[in-house]
């Protein structure tokens, strides 16, 4: 044992080897080369997807991913995709995704690019991956995020947005 200020550490060789601590069953991960692995009940790394840049979501059923400026799911276990957003339709990603929940992924999009478009994240907007509904959280107010979203543990949702008021004041809004 070694003496440190904050107390008795275990020496370097009193550590466990990584070679004698098995891999847990089902741990899921994303290696460095991409991709979406996940420890099989045999204790082997099974691939759920190759997709680059997928967002597993907190079941891990679902992953989340990018492409032609568009959101699109993957269901893990077979490895299906589905287009969730689509700027032919005039939704338009603003640069922040993350999950909300096992079903909802909250976005921030633009609905029209030429006067919404930067520099700001979007409007907050929950994406439903079974209906694929979008639902704007602040309507009717439409502001639109000047930082990333915050999502407490409850799934209350936070962003801050700046504004001017009718006595052209500078105001944050929370």
């Amino acid at each position: 044992m070694l003496y440190t200020p904050l107390g008795f550490l275990p020496e370097f060789n009193d550590l466990p080897v990584e070679d004698e601590q098995p891999t847990p069953i089902g741990l899921m991960y994303r290696p460095v080369g991409g991709g979406i692995w996940q420890i099989g009940a045999d204790g082997q790394p099974q691939q759920l997807t190759a997709q680059q840049d997928a967002v597993p979501s907190p079941d891990g059923r679902h992953a989340f991913y990018v492409a032609d400026e568009n959101l699109w799911l993957i269901d893990l276990a077979g490895d299906e995709r589905t287009q969730l957003t689509n700027t032919v339709d005039g939704v338009y990603l603003a640069g922040t995704q993350q999950w909300a929940d096992n079903e909802t992924i909250l976005a921030g999009v633009w609905l029209d690019l030429e006067t919404e478009g930067g520099p700001n994240w979007g409007y907050p907007t929950l994406i439903n991956i079974i209906s694929g509904e979008l639902t704007l959280i602040d309507e009717p107010y439409k502001f639109l995020m000047r930082s990333y979203t915050a999502v407490s543990a409850t799934g209350s949702v936070a962003f801050d947005q700046v504004g001017r008021d009718g006595d052209d004041r500078d105001f944050n809004w929370i």
